[in-house]
Order: C-alpha cells, then structure tokens, then sequence
C-alpha cells in the first residue's frame, strides 16, 4: 500500500486521535470499503458508523466490524433521495467501487471487465434522522468521485454546525468529476470551515492557491471555525 493511503502513516490516524481529543459525537465514515479506517477508530472506544453501497464490500464489513463501537448500513449516500444510480465494481480490485467507470479503467491501467451494481442513493441529512444521529464528530468521506454530492446530501446537517470535522478525499478523479479543490474550498468557505491538507505532521490549513490543484490529494480536513482549539492542535506550526 501506498503510504499516501496508509492511514497510519500518512496523518489520518493523527485527524482521528485529535478528534477524539476533542469532541465528544461518534464519527461516520461514508465508503467504509472493508472497515479498516473504522475498526481504527472503534479500537479507540469511540463509536463509528461505517457506511459501504456495495453489497459485497459491506458483507466484509459486516463480518470483521467491531461489535461494540461500530454499527454498519449498506448505504449510498448522495445528494438525493430514492433516486437508482450505477456503481462500477472490479473483482480484483474491490476497494476501487466508483460511478466513474474511466476513472477506474484509467487510473488502475486495467482492461478487466468492470460489473455494476444498482444501488439506491439516500441523503446524509435523511441518514442521520433515520438513525437520530444528531451531532458527528469527524465525517470522513471516501467514495471515488462522490465527494461533493455526498457532502450536498448532509447540507442540513452541516448548516446546522452539527459537524466538527469534515475528512474528503480529492484526487485524479475530480479530472471526471470535474468538482476541483477550489469547489470545496468555496463550499467550505460558505459554512465557516477552515480547510487543510492531511499531511503526517497534521493538517496545513490555508488558503486555496492554484498551485494547490495538482490531483494528487488524497487526504483534506474541514473543521469548523468554532472548533478552535481542535484546529490549532492539528494546525502544521511552520
């Protein structure tokens, strides 16, 4: 694995430590895949709620969940409800599930036939009433293009200040996409979050430059202006 997604050496673990630190909410993690990043954080006797749309990703992660901390859904969460989309699913590569099917043919050099699941799409914000979820400690969003309408989906929620702390991915596949780095900071920036690159010593929260969009991600954490304290702590000291 590639240290930019190894999660224990790459800052991630340091977000969900620092988070635990300092808020009290369970966390949600949207793209659970085989619940690796979850167990993570359950083993740290925090509660997770890990949510995976394909159907044979989720019965891994229903087998290997942590049963105490971690409640699992098969879910997919989008901007909309009740609405029927495709995701593509590689056998071989199952950690690759994605809408966008030259996103996976592309960046995995792969001429394996890809197969799709039909999955149903439910909004984080009607997620969160039907499971009376009302405060998330640390969102992590991991769903291979997905980012923004994951994120549309729980604007209630997030307009509402009921969300600390916002992981997202970003990378080759907003080239498909076509959601740039410099949409979510202008999302962020409109509800009072203050947003950084997750690098190994923490976060470097600062402005958004185009430099910045280079596709290379993985890793970026929004945390809510009012969570001072949690912001400083992981704030990169240059």
């Amino acid at each position: 694995m590639s240290v930019l997604y190894d999660f224990r050496l790459n800052g991630e673990e340091n977000v969900v430590v620092k988070c635990i630190e300092h808020t009290d909410a369970s966390f949600v993690d949207v793209g659970a895949f085989h619940g690796d990043w979850a167990a993570m954080v359950a083993a740290r006797s925090r509660t997770v709620h890990a949510i995976e749309a394909v159907r044979e990703n989720y019965d891994v992660l229903f087998a290997t969940r942590i049963e105490d901390y971690t409640h699992v859904y098969c879910e997919c969460l989008s901007s909309n409800d009740g609405i029927t989309i495709p995701f593509n699913y590689m056998k071989t590569k199952p950690y690759a599930s994605s809408r966008f099917i030259e996103f996976l043919l592309q960046f995995y050099k792969t001429t394996e036939i890809v197969s799709q699941r039909m999955v149903k799409t439910k909004t984080g914000d009607t997620w969160c009433e039907e499971n009376e979820i009302d405060e998330i400690g640390l969102l992590k969003i991991d769903v291979e293009g997905m980012e923004d309408t994951v994120l549309q989906g729980f604007e209630h929620m997030i307009e509402g200040e009921r969300i600390a702390a916002i992981q997202f991915e970003y990378g080759q596949v907003n080239i498909e996409t076509g959601f740039l780095l410099k949409d979510f900071y202008e999302m962020f920036r409109y509800f009072d979050f203050e947003v950084g690159k997750v690098v190994k010593e923490g976060v470097l929260f600062r402005e958004y430059e185009y430099e910045h969009e280079d596709f290379k991600g993985p890793n970026y954490l929004a945390v809510h202006k009012s969570q001072e304290e949690l912001i400083e702590d992981l704030r990169v000291k240059t």
